[in-house]
């Protein structure tokens, strides 16, 4: 049965870096669900959030996903072509489960809520191995997915894939995750943050319009 569900490796030395990244941010929260609301008894967690252009650890990070996307839309074609322009538009997560929490409660990343209707795919990349329990489990799919450092997990974000996190009860957990977003017309060339950036000229519904480019390609739309 074709699940949807990619399967890439991040290198460890990578997921390394992401973990210290996160330790070290000072503006950690607690994890948050929908519109942007804390809930400890559907989602226990600590979270830092970054753009894709934040800090050289982050574009690094971002230009591997990148390779794993480019891989995803060779085994899907569909995900991409004929897709309108998408990019990671929202911030990425890191986050952080101690035993005993997660995120237990079955869930999409795309319920058509004004916060979520434009997230196309999802990304999600173990940080540590766990080895008791601490699954990614999906509904439809009825596969759990064991937390290997370095494994990175994309899908889509529809209710196709409804799934929840399963705690370990012993050891700590991991996670980078975020969203590939389809652009809005007006989006084009503006924030998060071009600081400075070459602009480039791009085709949009027959239209040129400016668009913002980095060296991770974080602003560029998806390469066809």
């Amino acid at each position: 049965m074709t699940t949807f569900i990619g399967e890439y490796a991040i290198d460890p030395g990578m997921c390394d870096e992401l973990i210290e990244l996160h330790k070290n941010n000072p503006k950690k929260t607690p994890g948050r669900i929908g519109e942007n609301k804390i809930n400890p008894s559907i989602k226990a967690s600590t979270d830092s959030d970054y753009s894709a252009d934040e800090n050289d650890t982050i574009k690094k990070y971002v230009s591997m996903l990148q390779s794993c996307l480019d891989q995803y839309g060779q085994m899907y074609r569909w995900a991409d072509e004929g897709q309108e322009k998408f990019v990671i538009w929202e911030k990425l997560n890191i986050q952080h489960y101690a035993p005993g929490q997660g995120y237990p409660q079955w869930h999409y990343e795309n319920s058509g809520h004004e916060v979520n209707v434009r997230r196309h795919l999802v990304f999600m990349t173990f940080l540590n191995t766990v080895t008791d329990e601490g699954y990614t489990e999906f509904w439809y799919q009825k596969i759990r997915k064991t937390p290997i450092k370095g494994l990175t997990l994309i899908w889509p974000s529809a209710w196709t894939h409804t799934h929840h996190g399963i705690p370990s009860l012993t050891q700590d957990k991991y996670i980078a995750t975020g969203w590939w977003n389809h652009l809005q017309e007006e989006q084009f060339g503006k924030e998060p943050n071009p600081d400075g950036l070459p602009k480039v000229e791009i085709e949009n519904k027959n239209k040129k319009v400016w668009y913002w480019q980095d060296e991770a390609h974080k602003y560029r739309p998806h390469k066809k």
